[in-house]
């Protein structure tokens, strides 16, 4: 049965209140926010981030000598990216006084990044060391999810529309989102970073997808985890998307505590395909799991569900717990669910390793599966030194050619791209011979 959703949430327009912009600047100054090097704590600041404070907590005053140094080096870390500081400071003084070492170095390669890749050109220099300073200062960003170029990019790429909305704007949507959701407080930071996309949406959007979850049955403080964890989510549809996947989930799991429960673990679950989730529950079928046994799984391993069960990769896992661990796949699938997401090249090693020492304990249980490398070699005694050393006899082994673990493994994300762009280069070729085939079936005009 559908879900009737009015999604009428009100947005709540005022400034978020001194003592939270103290609470989360001092959150932010323990962390390491981007404005210092974990001394300076943020500042509290008015509508439009226009932040004024000294730059130590509490309005210390810094040495002269240590003042000048700074200066010194935030000028040439500019300079150093083609800047010029005394344009940047007659340009905007204020925000100007504001640039840490830490905060010139995001600065610094921002512009040299943009110039690079031709993207952000809208915005001035003088602007974007303005909006950087706002995100720093007023949000909290912090230095280390944009500590390496990869991570700066990736932020700067997906979050263009924070560089260019207004402070104000930016502002009153945290102040309605966490009057909704006040756990959010203390994690605007995570929201920032991740949730560019949905942070571009309206308020009014935001507020409505928020109202619906929570008439469904998820509580403030699970939405809250939710949404940090999977920002996506407030992105989707409600209608085309989210409201469709609970009930294909409820139909599954058999109640929406289930499946309150399970999205609240695997939050990844509500941003799913359809199809994927689909193609699982026959592939469980076929294994020969019955519903009970389905909805079982699904409370304890909801992250399972999420899987291409019915890919080469899983199902080579599924052959191996058979062939060498003598497990067979239902047994694997209601018994022992869990260890079907470790890393089948980790497995093996530490199998291989024990057949070296010419120990079976692999056969007795499967607990060592999720053992650390050095808690499994302590707990067996054996010599972290010699288990590190064996990988190269274990790459030349049968079994790990046999199973393809032999080859290095691309990172996840990789994968996940290279995947993505399969399946779009599948769509075209099927639209074209569409087209083609429609084409063809015309008749000529006379």
């Amino acid at each position: 049965m559908k879900t009737h959703c009015t999604g009428t949430a009100t947005p709540v327009r005022y400034p978020l209140t001194v003592q939270l912009r103290r609470q989360l600047a001092a959150t932010a100054g323990r962390q390491g926010n981007v404005a210092g090097d974990g001394s300076s704590s943020g500042r509290s600041s008015g509508r439009g981030g226009s932040s004024s404070s000294s730059r130590q907590a509490g309005g210390a005053r810094e040495p002269s000598g240590s003042r000048h140094s700074d200066q010194a080096k935030v000028e040439s870390i500019l300079a150093g990216a083609g800047l010029d500081p005394a344009e940047l400071q007659r340009e905007n003084p204020t925000m100007y006084s504001l640039l840490t070492v830490p905060l010139a170095r995001v600065l610094a390669k921002v512009h040299t990044d943009r110039l690079t890749t031709k993207a952000w050109l809208l915005l001035h220099p003088a602007q974007l060391m303005a909006r950087i300073c706002f995100l720093a200062y007023d949000v909290g960003l912090k230095a280390e999810h944009i500590r390496t170029r990869q991570q700066l990019r990736s932020f700067m790429r997906g979050h263009c529309s924070l560089l260019m909305c207004d402070p104000a704007g930016l502002l009153a949507k945290l102040d309605s989102l966490v009057a909704e959701l006040p756990g959010l407080a203390a994690k605007l930071d995570r929201l920032l970073v991740l949730g560019g996309t949905a942070l571009g949406l309206g308020t009014e959007v935001l507020l409505g997808k928020a109202s619906c979850l929570l008439q469904y049955g998820f509580s403030k403080e699970q939405l809250t985890t939710i949404v940090t964890r999977n920002p996506m989510i407030p992105t989707c549809s409600w209608d085309g998307k989210l409201q469709p996947m609970l009930m294909t989930l409820e139909g599954v799991l058999g109640s929406r505590q289930a499946v309150v429960a399970a999205v609240s673990k695997a939050p990844q679950l509500l941003v799913s395909a359809m199809n994927t989730i689909r193609d699982n529950l026959r592939a469980l079928q076929q294994l020969g799991l019955t519903e009970g046994e389905m909805q079982r799984l699904g409370a304890r391993q909801p992250q399972l569900l999420v899987f291409k069960l019915g890919s080469a990769e899983f199902q080579a896992a599924l052959r191996y717990f058979e062939a060498v661990l003598g497990r067979p796949p239902r047994q694997m699938l209601v018994q022992y669910p869990g260890y079907l997401k470790s890393s089948l090249r980790r497995i093996d090693y530490k199998v291989s390793f024990m057949d070296y020492k010419r120990d079976t304990h692999y056969k007795a249980s499967l607990s060592w599966v999720t053992f650390s490398d050095e808690n499994f070699c302590q707990h067996y005694k054996y010599s972290p030194a010699e288990f590190k050393a064996w990988e190269g006899q274990w790459l030349q082994s049968e079994r790990a050619r046999e199973y393809g673990l032999d080859k290095a493994q691309e990172p996840g994300v990789r994968r996940f791209q290279a995947a993505r762009h399969e399946g779009r280069k599948a769509q075209v070729t099927a639209r074209r011979k569409q087209r083609l085939t429609g084409a063809d079936n015309k008749e000529p005009a006379a």
